[in-house]
């Protein structure tokens, strides 16, 4: 789907990869450069996003990272900016060791369908639970159709063709 405000065109991949992984599905699914994991650096992306990702769709990488020395980084080489949309905790890099973003995040022992819808976490990617969608980003010149080779949980391999569209969302 194609969002104005920030030129890009995303993507959400329900296949459950861990964030290096989904890292490296985002940047070979279109022969574009600048396809990666998303960044996001307001609310109205923030919002556009979580809405990919609706109904229920459960928890997605983002791009953010962490270094060794606690700072956070953008997979796009942009900058982190100000605006963050953290769960209450969050980020806690609970053990020390996480070091990866997600959205949707759901605490453990709320009642009802995705209470904190569109919230980010920090996840260890160590934890095999820690295994999730991704949402993807690329430019906009990017709107071509693509055939994904995607690997399945059983280890047969499937071709399925998907596109990042160019619907535009204001």
């Amino acid at each position: 789907s194609y969002f104005e405000k920030t030129r890009k065109c995303y993507t959400h991949d329900l296949t459950e990869r861990s964030w290096d992984e989904a890292l490296v599905f985002c940047k070979s699914s279109v022969s574009d450069r600048s396809a990666t994991l998303a960044s996001v650096h307001d609310l109205a992306t923030n919002i556009f996003l979580e809405d990919l990702t609706r109904p229920g769709l459960g928890w997605a990488w983002l791009g953010g990272s962490q270094d060794i020395h606690e700072s956070w980084s953008w997979a796009d080489g942009s900058t982190w900016g100000d605006y963050s949309n953290w769960a209450d905790g969050q980020p806690d890099n609970g053990g020390g060791h996480e070091d990866h973003l997600g959205i949707n995040w759901r605490r453990q022992g709320l009642a009802g369908p995705d209470p904190e819808t569109g919230l980010w976490n920090d996840y260890n990617t160590a934890f095999t639970s820690a295994r999730q969608g991704a949402i993807c980003q690329c430019d906009s010149t990017s709107t071509e159709d693509t055939d994904l080779d995607l690997e399945p949980p059983a280890g047969d391999k499937m071709t399925v063709k998907t596109s990042f569209t160019s619907t535009k969302v204001k």
